[in-house]
């Protein structure tokens, strides 16, 4: 597990209170005499004679024929150690001459992400890397309890073996973000949390050193390639700002390394981010990310720290709204690896973090101006490089660096609300002819506005009737040019029944009815809340009014007398009446 940096120095991961079983270890092993345990207690000509005896203030480090031994004391020595022995309190030890490229030759390896320990050969000799195991906090004498650690489980479901890790593949669930953070802003009236996650994180970290000893020269380099698949999907509700950027307690993991008389280790965890505004919503966003990075840092005697970064993001987005409210936050996912090798009495540690993010934001009014949620992601990726080298041995040599590479955010996707229309038709009065039908059809009233939808749905009602025209699964456009994940697709999807205005027209009404309002009808669609399926109906009913067919005809006869269009009184009076009796009679 990494945690977050705070200027120029690098804040490392918590230790694991116990050492994994069977730690690998060097095959040439240097030990540096620490001179506040193991004083020299001899003489120069001692020195010059290769015979070295220390004082025993403390514990003596275990050292054997073979060991290669160092210190400053009266100025550096180094030597490999012919013989070995203790007594009164004292440690004498007898050194040979030797070169410190017999510890420290140089070498350049690549050590894998992959699951499992493993061993590679290389020119520099046998590579050799264990197990990722998971870090465990530890619990500091008066501080907090540590947040539990969420259940970590593999892709089967089933819980992790924290001693041998994947980290190709594993799934998070229920993870409380304030809850894990600690001190965090804005927690109080706003519930940040996972509610499901599912990781990958392949690739591998190049090593590389070249120290010289002899002419106080060097060159330390590290490179991470990686590729983090991610998918999350977030709760947010409440009221406020946030500001949370944690790591995943129970998902940080580290695997030891050894080349030659080299070892260090490789530290990774995840960090969360969820930092924005909150307005009387809850919402569950859906990131998806696929990230392709390689971060890297250098140091040397001659040009101090440089750091590189490279990143490719694609991207996927989505949302569920369940209570319409404004929201805009930047949720962000992505590893801290740390590099750490050792070197003499100090070491090389490059911290590199990585994120993939989206910037979400959701309004009621949207880009239509009325009562409508509208959902915006824009995606990007960005990076935040630490180094720093500490090596007493080496001239009091310490030297760190941070470099910042913000990632610009690229317009993805928007997403519009949808609802249902139940369109009903009722038809009332005397003389409905048998089989009445009424062709409809409901289309955007302006389709030309975002998102741009210009199909038109139609049914067909019967005189009293009804039909349920469904809207979209989930109205969505992605921007041309978005890194996405899914193939692109440049039109409009799903957008049937979008949340706006819509034209509903009825036609085949029979002659002798007509229709009880102003056709076409215009209705306002609005998903509702909360959002769900079943209760986001809107319901529109178009009246008819049919009267008795001789009545009609009896007005027209009336009409067309009135215009003189039939200038017989006698035929006319006649068919009025024949007509006014017909209808009485029904």
């Amino acid at each position: 597990m990494i945690a977050a940096c705070t200027g120029d120095a690098i804040v490392t991961a918590p230790s694991d209170p116990t050492t994994p079983p069977l730690a690998l270890q060097p095959e040439i092993r240097l030990v540096v005499i620490d001179s506040t345990r193991l004083p020299f207690a001899g003489t120069a000509a001692d020195r010059a004679a290769g015979h070295y005896a220390f004082q025993i203030r403390d514990t003596a480090p275990a050292i054997a024929p073979g060991d290669y031994v160092a210190g400053r004391q009266g100025g550096r020595f180094f030597g490999r150690v012919v013989s070995v022995s203790r007594s009164s309190g004292r440690l004498t030890l007898e050194l040979a001459a030797a070169a410190w490229r017999d510890v420290f030759p140089p070498f350049k390896v690549h050590i894998p992400f992959t699951p499992g320990a493993g061993s590679a050969p290389s020119p520099y000799g046998t590579v050799r890397w264990g197990p990722w195991h998971v870090v465990r906090p530890s619990r500091p004498g008066q501080g907090p309890t540590p947040p539990a650690a969420p259940a970590i489980r593999t892709s089967s479901g089933a819980l992790a073996d924290l001693e041998d890790f994947n980290p190709v593949s594993f799934l998070l669930d229920n993870f409380d973000l304030c809850a894990a953070s600690g001190v965090v802003t804005g927690c109080t009236n706003i519930t940040a949390k996972v509610i499901d996650a599912e990781f990958s994180l392949t690739g591998g970290v190049d090593v590389s050193a070249d120290v010289d000893f002899t002419n106080l020269s060097l060159s330390v380099a590290a490179t991470v390639n990686e590729q983090l698949n991610t998918t999350l999907d977030f709760q947010l509700t409440g009221s406020g700002s946030v500001e949370v950027d944690v790591p995943i307690p129970g998902a940080g993991f580290v695997r030891e390394f050894t080349v030659g008389g080299f070892s260090g280790k490789i530290e990774v965890g995840f960090i969360i981010g969820v930092e924005g505004d909150i307005t009387g919503t809850t919402v569950e966003p859906h990131v998806r990310v696929s990230d392709t990075v390689t971060t890297g840092g250098s140091v040397s005697t001659t040009s101090g720290f440089s750091f590189e970064y490279a990143g490719a993001g694609h991207f996927d987005a989505g949302v569920k709204v369940i209570d319409l409210g404004d929201l805009g936050v930047k949720l962000s996912v992505g590893p801290k690896v740390e590099v750490k090798l050792d070197i003499g009495d100090g070491g090389f540690d490059l911290g590199a973090g990585a994120d993939g993010f989206e910037q979400n934001t959701i309004n009621l009014a949207g880009l239509l101006g009325f009562e409508n949620w509208h959902f915006h992601a824009d995606a990007g990726t960005e990076a935040t490089l630490e180094g720093a080298i500490k090596i007493p041995l080496f001239n009091d040599l310490n030297i760190g660096g941070m470099e910042t590479f913000p990632g610009p955010g690229i317009n993805l996707l928007d997403l519009w609300g949808t609802g249902d229309l139940n369109l009903a038709s009722s038809t009332t009065g005397t003389d409905i002819f048998p089989g009445q039908l009424y062709p409809t059809t409901v289309a955007r009233t302006t389709p030309t506005d975002p998102p741009p939808w210009f199909a038109v749905l139609t049914a067909t009602l019967g005189a009293n009737d009804s039909h349920l025209f469904l809207g979209g699964f989930l109205c969505r456009q992605f921007f041309a040019g978005a890194p996405l994940i899914p193939p692109f697709i440049e039109a409009p999807q799903d957008c049937d029944v979008v949340a706006t205005t819509h034209t509903v027209g009825l036609t085949g009404i029979a002659w002798n009815c007509s229709a009880a309002q102003a056709l076409p009808a215009q209705v306002q669609l609005r998903p509702r809340n909360p959002f769900d399926f079943a209760a986001r109906l809107t319901t529109l009913t178009l009246g008819v009014v049919c009267r008795s067919a001789y009545g009609v005809v009896r007005d027209r006869v009336a009409a067309l007398r009135a215009s003189g269009a039939i200038n017989s009184d006698g035929v006319a009076n006649a068919l009025t009446v024949k007509l006014t009796t017909a209808e009485t009679a029904r």
